[in-house]
């Protein structure tokens, strides 16, 4: 393997000169084939299926994460999956489940090692920042689906936005419009998911206790939804189910549908609301999950 390199000067008073010139080469991490193995043995959705990684290296001893994504019927059942590490800058953060769900982001700062599982996360300011998530329409479940994340806060005043999504242009989680939206309630000390269908007297809402957790600690948060006449709409706080209850079928908003637009860390039109801390490894689920699926996930 041979490399040149030519220099040239920009102005033709300078005399170019090379110093202490040195090449890498970094290697492509290699993957052996992992095994799915399913309680029966025949891989159905009622069957406890696992997956075993059975082989990852890196020459450069580089970190790698294993990134998984379940196929059902041929169609993915996370449309996105954000560990906001690999090629995540200050700019933008690429979605780890393979439909293109890409996030853009402003004014949010890296943490390399800040994440809960010492990687990297995203830390907001309480000002403005934001990630913008861009959506492909055609995988959106309509009827069902899932949101998990691991947060982390020691903010004791104000409400704060984790996520949102909102058919008005200055939503903000407090109607009246047809939005969904999990935020942090600092006076209450508590997460909770509204779901709301335009207007401040139709709503659902679930919440976690009101516990000690804006501790400056990583807590882990899930809402699952299932929008049918005997449907739940569920939360989970670091593994555990805190409230369910039966879904309000007067409610026809989606979360996270294909009409509206969705964004982390603050309200819709502006610098309302903003997160003040980290947010890490979010997930957007096509099926409602079930409480051992969420147990797993937080383990």
């Amino acid at each position: 393997l041979q490399y040149m390199v030519f220099l040239k000067s920009l102005t033709g008073n300078e005399t170019p000169m090379l110093h202490n010139v040195t090449l890498y080469n970094n290697y492509f991490s290699t993957q052996g084939v992992s095994i799915i193995n399913s309680s029966l043995g025949t891989n159905y959705t009622y069957e406890n299926i696992t997956i075993f990684n059975v082989s990852t290296s890196d020459f450069d001893n580089d970190t790698v994460k294993n990134v998984y994504n379940w196929y059902l019927n041929s169609e993915p059942t996370m449309i996105s999956i954000y560990t906001f590490e690999g090629t995540s800058n200050s700019t933008s953060t690429p979605d780890f489940s393979g439909t293109n769900n890409y996030g853009l982001v402003g004014n949010v700062i890296p943490n390399t090692s800040g994440g809960f599982d010492g990687r990297q996360s995203y830390q907001f300011n309480a000002i403005s920042s934001y990630i913008n998530i861009s959506k492909n329409n055609s995988l959106f479940n309509t009827t069902q689906g899932s949101f998990s994340a691991w947060l982390k806060t020691d903010q004791t005043s104000a409400t704060q936005i984790v996520g949102i999504n909102t058919a008005e242009v200055n939503g903000d989680c407090y109607g009246p419009s047809l939005e969904t939206c999990l935020v942090w309630n600092s006076t209450n000390n508590q997460y909770s998911f509204h779901w709301t269908n335009g207007s401040v007297d139709t709503y659902d809402e679930v919440v976690t206790p009101a516990t000690a957790i804006r501790n400056g600690t990583w807590h882990h948060v899930v809402v699952t939804w299932q929008r049918t006449s005997t449907g739940n709409l569920s939360i989970y706080l670091d593994g555990n189910l805190t409230q369910t209850k039966v879904f309000n079928s007067t409610l026809s908003v989606t979360p996270f549908n294909t009409s509206a637009k969705s964004i982390l860390g603050r309200s819709l039109g502006g610098t309302a609301n903003v997160w003040n801390g980290s947010i890490d490894n979010v997930r957007i689920y096509n099926l409602t999950l079930t409480s051992d699926a969420v147990r797993a996930l937080y383990l």
